[in-house]
Formats: structure tokens, C-alpha cells, sequence
């Protein structure tokens, strides 16, 4: 069967992309404004990028044509923090997930704790196993209604009991969680393909 996105809805366009690039990691991302409001919300149009310099990336759509203020205000501070989700979590980061007037925490919305990062003036999610403090390395408008963002991780943030030495992560004790179209997905069913 054979689909062109130009006759498609964008919003059949969006189902079908999210449908088909499974399964998306989710940047939980942190941000603060101006005023010191703290921000926090999921996105899943998420990758690594670069090693050398480490960067990652995220697209971030608009809502009801404006900004998000999870872009306004990266664009205003030029720093955020990436923060992973694990299952223990998977129900405050939905809850993160609302529209929220912008004078809202979301962290206490949530209730989570808001930790101090080492560099950057957003905080992180102290409940998350894994974060990454970054800053706004460039961002690229992506037509009207979505903004690529380009961080440089400037610090990685690894619980104890989920690193393994040389640099490595306990994938099965993070248990990360995933997006599958609408859904969530567990990543906890690992396993190995020998190269021949």
C-alpha cells in the first residue's frame, strides 16, 4: 500500500508517522522561565545526535499556533535538562503531559522533586534515574508549526544503583519507558543478536 503525506490530513500524516518510528524514547524536559516559574512536560520527537560534541535533539510542536513555554523558555534561558522516564514515574509524566497555564509549576502538579542542577538554572527531576543538563546549542523552524532544538549535553546526571562501570547503564533496572503511536511501551524485554 502505497500513502503520500500530500493526501493525508497532517493529522493522519502525524498518526502515521508516530505509528511507524517505534519506539520513541520520551525527553522529559525541564525548563524555567524568566520568572523562576519551573516547567516541566514530555516530548517524543527525541534522539542522540552527536557524540563529539554529545548532542541530542528535540522537536517541539506549537499548541493552538503559539509557542510552548517548554520552547519559550529554552529560547529565552538557553538551558533545559533532559530527564529519563522510568516506569516508577510513568504516571507524573503523564500528568506533566496537560496544558498548563504558564504560571503553573508542574513539578508540584506532579509531585516531584525539582533538584538543583550542577551547571544549568533549570533543576532536574530528582525522582529520575537519568538526566542530561544541556544547552541551547541552535534551533531550526521546522515549517509553521514545529521547532528543532539542538542541545549540547553539558552534564549527565546517573543514579547509583543504575551505572555499571566504564560508562555503562543497567538498562533493565532503569526501566525506561518508551512511546508506541499512542501508547506507552516498556523496554525491559531485551536481548542480543550475535555479528557474525
Amino acid at each position: 500500500m502505497l500513502v503520500k503525506p500530500d493526501d493525508l490530513t497532517r493529522k493522519n500524516v502525524y498518526k502515521l508517522l508516530t505509528g511507524m518510528v517505534v519506539p520513541r524514547p520520551i525527553a522529559w524536559i525541564s525548563t524555567i522561565s524568566d520568572d523562576g516559574i519551573r516547567n516541566l512536560a514530555p516530548f517524543s520527537f527525541y534522539t542522540a545526535i552527536s557524540s563529539e560534541p554529545p548532542l541530542v535533539c528535540v522537536s517541539i510542536g506549537h499548541h493552538k499556533n503559539r509557542k510552548k513555554d517548554t520552547l519559550l523558555n529554552i529560547e529565552r534561558i538557553g538551558e533545559f535538562v533532559i530527564n529519563t522516564v522510568s516506569e516508577e514515574c510513568v504516571e507524573q509524566m503523564d500528568q506533566t503531559a496537560l496544558e498548563y497555564e504558564a504560571s503553573v509549576d508542574e513539578f508540584a502538579e506532579a509531585g516531584l522533586t525539582a533538584e538543583p542542577s550542577a551547571i544549568v538554572k533549570p533543576p532536574r527531576v530528582k525522582e529520575a534515574k537519568m538526566a542530561m543538563e544541556c544547552r541551547l546549542y541552535e534551533s531550526l523552524a521546522l515549517g509553521a508549526d514545529f521547532t528543532l532544538v539542538i542541545g549540547q549535553v553539558v552534564a549527565f546526571h546517573i543514579a547509583e544503583e543504575v551505572y555499571v562501570p566504564d560508562c555503562k547503564i543497567d538498562h533493565a533496572k532503569v526501566k525506561v519507558v518508551g512511546r508506541m503511536a499512542g501508547s506507552y511501551t516498556r523496554t525491559t524485554d531485551l536481548f542480543a543478536v550475535k555479528r557474525r
